[in-house]
C-alpha cells in the first residue's frame, strides 16, 4: 500500500512511499476478501438438504487438515422423531452451495450410516 493510498488524499508533487510488511495483502489478495465467501457467515450454521431439498442437518464446524489440505464439515444430524443427534464429518468437496447448502447424494439414512464424529483429544 502506497503512502498515498493510506492517506486517501492527494499528494502533488510529492515522491511515493510504498510500506512494506510480510503481512501486507496484496492485490489480488483485497479482491479476493472483497468478493470472496466466508465460512463463518455464509455456510456454518446453514442446515444442509439432500437432493429433494429436505433439511438432513447442520453445519456445525469446519475443519482443514494440516498436511494435505482437506477440508472436512461437522455437521449435525437429527435422529428420527428427534431423539437425539448424530454428528458426522463430510468432505467439503461433497456440499453444493446455491440457494441453500445441499449435499445431494446425502439422505438421512446415509448419514446414520456415516461413522460417529468426535473431536480428537488434544495431544501433546
Amino acid at each position: 500500500m502506497s503512502l498515498h493510498q493510506f492517506c486517501g488524499g492527494s499528494m502533488d508533487n510529492q515522491e511515493t512511499v510504498t510500506i512494506h510488511t510480510p503481512f501486507a495483502i496484496s492485490p489480488r489478495g483485497a479482491e479476493v476478501l472483497a468478493t470472496g465467501w466466508s465460512v463463518r457467515k455464509e455456510f456454518i450454521g446453514e442446515p444442509v438438504h439432500d437432493t429433494n431439498g429436505q433439511e438432513i442437518g447442520t453445519v456445525d464446524d469446519v475443519i482443514v487438515g494440516k498436511e494435505d489440505n482437506l477440508i472436512f464439515c461437522h455437521c449435525r444430524h437429527w435422529r428420527l422423531y428427534g431423539l437425539g443427534t448424530y454428528d458426522v464429518a463430510i468432505e467439503f468437496s461433497r456440499f453444493k452451495v446455491g440457494k441453500y447448502v445441499a449435499a445431494p447424494d446425502a439422505s438421512k439414512e446415509t448419514l446414520q450410516g456415516l461413522p460417529q464424529f468426535v473431536y480428537p483429544k488434544a495431544t501433546a
